[in-house]
């Protein structure tokens, strides 16, 4: 009589991707096979590392801007939803070898056009492509499957293209401009816009220049919510909703933040002192420095006040039971 598959320890799963014949379910790194995957992925990701270290510290370089500062950040994000997504690992097949290779070599190809032709943006992105052909070449596409995120998830280390910052930034700053004005009119202050200036009783009160546009905590706040959709247990219409929230939420923080400035500079205007140079020096530090390391905290929060309204509102997918209605919930009489 042939052996049971309970008997020789094998899965009855035998599709690719899923817990096949003699395929890992848990991740272990003790194991052979899964050990293999991983040092082929390291030694990949080294030489990638090596391949495009110019760029990298080029990269890292525009990271001491205050519009890009959180590029530190992100690389140790993506490793903790490396780690946080992690799956069992199965040697690449030859096929998967082959695709992930190819994958290297396209990304490869478009590195060297982008050099070519001066298009750093692209140089930038072909090394995402790069890994996830490392990620494919290592494990295959079951481990491309879980693996994608953080790999993608470092596009946020990256600046924005200068004409896409650019046009961005006039944007925001006009709307972070009249929408600050207008919550100072509904204040009662009697301020006036002109331009991105904002004027109080005739004379200039202060400008929303570029670092003010509310582009940087858009950035952050994006980034912050993609890991945390991720990172938290919700149903997937809670994560959208925060993925959506995220922009106008970042907007609204910065808005927050402008008004606060503009209510301190008509407070010391209304006390009949002149606001010197070294007074505006002060405003300006608090509404960038300090208020700069309050919003994001105060976003964060908002979006967890924004969790707590939706734990409210949402009905868990386990204790929704489907009744039938109408005719079809009465028993059907047997027929004679």
């Amino acid at each position: 009589m042939p052996a049971s598959i309970s008997q020789v320890g094998l899965s009855p799963l035998g599709a690719r991707g899923h817990a096949g014949v003699g395929e890992p379910v848990d991740f272990n790194p003790a194991d052979p096979k899964q050990k293999q995957v991983l040092i082929t992925f390291a030694v990949a990701v080294v030489v990638l590392l090596f391949v495009y270290l110019e760029m990298l510290v080029t990269t890292a370089g525009t990271w001491s801007n205050d519009m890009y500062s959180h590029g530190y950040i992100i690389p140790v994000l993506a490793g903790a939803l490396f780690w946080v997504r992690r799956k069992g690992l199965v040697p690449a097949t030859a096929s998967e070898v082959w695709a992930g290779a190819g994958m290297i070599c396209v990304a490869l190809l478009v590195r060297i056009f982008a050099a070519t032709y001066n298009m750093e943006p692209l140089d930038r992105y072909s090394f995402l492509l790069a890994l996830l052909g490392a990620v494919v070449l290592s494990g295959g596409w079951r481990m491309l499957s879980w693996a994608w995120l953080p790999v993608l998830f470092l596009f946020f280390m990256y600046p924005l293209p200068t004409v896409v910052e650019l046009r961005l930034l006039v944007s925001l700053q006009e709307w972070a401009a009249k929408i600050s004005a207008v919550v100072l009119q509904v204040l009662g202050t009697g301020v006036l816009r002109v331009g991105n200036q904002i004027k109080y009783q005739g004379e200039d009160l202060m400008e929303v220049a570029e670092v003010c546009s509310g582009l940087r905590m858009a950035t952050i706040l994006s980034a912050m919510a993609v890991a945390m959709v991720f990172f938290i247990e919700r149903p997937w219409w809670d994560r959208l909703i925060v993925l959506l929230s995220a922009l106008p939420i970042a907007f609204i923080v910065n808005v927050a933040r402008i008004v606060v400035t503009g209510l301190i500079f008509i407070a010391v205007k209304n006390t009949g002192e002149a606001i010197s140079p070294e007074m505006a020096e002060w405003i300006d530090q608090i509404a960038h420095d300090w208020m700069g390391l309050a919003m994001p905290i105060a976003a964060v929060g908002l979006i967890y006040l924004e969790l707590a309204i939706l734990s409210k509102l949402s009905v868990p997918e386990e204790t929704v039971e489907l009744k039938p209605a109408g005719m079809s919930a009465r028993p059907m009489a047997p027929i004679q």
